[in-house]
């Protein structure tokens, strides 16, 4: 029976929770994670970096001794959950996948509540949900990567669950719930705070389409918006009190709002809606999902995909593969599918949702990329700037990411022997490096470097994160002790042969090609070395390092370049 405005009465908490049905699904997502197991992102070493410095010199720092700390990181519940790894002896690259998965998993067990007993759908469309949702690709990969991803998504689901639960009965848990939820959100994104808010407005809104009686009562609000409230308090206090700041650095090195952002943004979100499918399908059948029982969870969830796409449009996308700002959404896209087809008798929802998400699961295959869609409409979409704008599936970036994080990692070990204490050296990818090597490390991208993130973005074509790059010779003032660094035969240790010649070619055309205008002081200023690593680093064999050391020298720095042609 309806108990008005279009919505059925609550099965209570007493509904089944489908035991199987979960077990498989989060089987299911364990599987996909294990063929994953060794995938972690550039970008985390960052974090790692700070928890170890802040376990070790007392504060959140990128380079010891700085005054005060520079907050280069995005995630502050994150960073410490690792700095506490990493006090109690835990490796952080395998603590990150731990948790990780363990906040995927409970990010599926909530939406099978939400679904399955919140909601109060038929056992066969809240397992659709489920499945949808282990099998979305951005949500699955982000369950690795060692970033706070998945976290981010419990976060969400959970506060949007709780401040969406019938009635004014749990009031009191749920308020507590949707409370600590949000400051959890808070505490893991610099823009958690609006977050919250828009997860806050869909859920209102949506309770605005029950009965009286059926709606949330005001101590659940009151206790959600108190606890947000007080830990944004105690955040920003704490941030001002180490940093010296209200926000992170980050934000300041990626925010900028141009023609250029926009047109990547939205090529981005239509890559995320035609790779995956789903977001098309909730697309066309949410109207027919409106007209039924379950219009007020699905309005809310509609609302919130809304603002997701709006904001991964707004601040350009992101560079890395799977679309990493659409994951935490991936549960709402499950839930409003599963909505959208929940009216339908029996098992009518599986049988044109589970082939709908299936599809959607091709791109996490090799063979399969691409999905359904034809590469030339990926290609009209694209949103990279590497390698010149040349168009790479999800799945090649996927493995070009963890391919560059072997060499990154291989060139912070080798720096770690063969530098000296006090030396530096200039880097877009800070990550690794800066994990494994300990030197102080100067980011052209500015994230951990506040005088670069001041600088109005370049106006170019440049992937996410990347619109203030400087160049390398922007640093010499600074001294730096190198300027680049790249992994080359161990024959062109030997100045005179042919070998070292073609790895200064090579490393020239790099840096020289990209930015001639703005890298040409280095031909001033620099004279590259080749060093032999010690057997005992773990290093690709038969490989040396290729390092440029700046030098005073102005006169034989220009001579060595001439001979190359520049």
């Amino acid at each position: 029976m309806s108990t008005g405005r279009g919505e059925l009465p609550h099965r209570g908490p007493t509904a089944s929770r489908d035991p199987v049905v979960l077990g498989l699904a989060l089987a299911l997502l364990a599987a996909q994670l294990l063929t994953r197991s060794n995938f972690l992102i550039e970008d985390a070493f960052i974090a790692f970096r700070y928890a170890r410095n802040w376990a070790e010199f007392g504060a959140p720092m990128w380079n010891p001794g700085e005054k005060p700390p520079i907050e280069g990181h995005s995630t502050v519940l994150w960073v410490a959950l690792l700095r506490w790894a990493w006090a109690f002896g835990f490796s952080l690259p395998t603590t990150s996948l731990v948790l990780g998965g363990l906040f995927g998993g409970l990010t599926v067990a909530r939406l099978h509540r939400f679904l399955l007993v919140d909601v109060g759908l038929r056992r066969t469309a809240a397992a659709l949900g489920v499945f949808t949702l282990v099998l979305h690709p951005p949500f699955v990969v982000w369950c690795s990567g060692g970033l706070e991803t998945s976290l981010q998504a419990w976060c969400m689901l959970t506060l949007f669950a709780e401040l969406l639960r019938r009635g004014r009965g749990p009031d009191l848990r749920a308020g507590l719930a949707a409370g600590l939820a949000a400051g959890g959100l808070d505490l893991t994104r610099p823009e958690g705070f609006v977050w919250v808010l828009g997860l806050a407005g869909a859920a209102w809104l949506g309770t605005r389409l029950r009965p009286v009686e059926a709606r949330p009562g005001l101590r659940r609000w009151s206790l959600f918006l108190g606890l947000h409230l007080l830990t944004l308090a105690l955040l920003l206090a704490w941030r001002q009190s180490v940093h010296g700041t209200w926000l992170p650095n980050t934000v300041a090195a990626k925010a900028g709002f141009s023609g250029e952002v926009l047109r990547r943004g939205l090529a981005c979100t239509t890559s995320w809606a035609l790779l995956t499918l789903t977001p098309l399908a909730v697309l066309v059948m949410a109207p027919f999902g409106l007209r039924g029982p379950r219009r007020a969870p699905l309005a809310a969830c509609l609302v919130v995909l809304l603002g997701g796409v709006a904001y991964n449009t707004a601040v350009g996308g992101d560079w890395m593969p799977y679309f990493r700002f659409m994951a935490p959404l991936g549960p709402f896209v499950a839930a409003a599918l599963a909505l959208s087809l929940g009216h339908l008798p029996s098992r009518g929802a599986l049988a044109p949702g589970l082939p709908l998400a299936l599809l959607g699961a091709l791109p996490l295959v090799g063979e399969f990329k691409h999905g359904i869609v034809p590469q030339p409409l990926l290609e009209r979409v694209y949103f990279r700037s590497f390698a010149g704008g040349e168009y790479r599936s999800e799945r090649d970036q996927f493995k070009r990411s963890a391919q560059n994080l072997e060499s990154f990692r291989a060139i912070g070990r080798a720096l770690k022997v063969l530098a000296e204490p006090g030396d530096s050296i200039v880097m877009g990818a800070i990550g690794a490096v800066g994990w494994e090597s300990e030197l102080v490390v100067l980011d052209r991208n500015g994230l951990v470097d506040p005088e670069v993130a001041r600088l109005p973005p370049s106006g170019e074509a440049r992937s996410a994160g990347h619109d203030r790059r400087v160049p390398r010779a922007w640093f010499l003032e600074r001294e730096p002790t190198f300027l680049q660094a790249l992994i080359v035969p161990e024959s062109a240790i030997d100045e005179e042969s042919a070998s070292f010649q073609a790895a200064v070619r090579v490393c020239a055309r790099q840096v020289f090609g990209q930015d001639p205008e703005g890298e040409a002081p280095l031909r001033r200023a620099v004279i590259p070395e080749v060093r032999r690593v010690p057997p005992e680093v773990d290093f690709p064999a038969g490989m040396a390092l290729m390092l440029w050391r700046r030098t005073d020298d102005t006169e034989r720095a220009v001579e060595f370049w001439r001979r190359y042609g520049y």
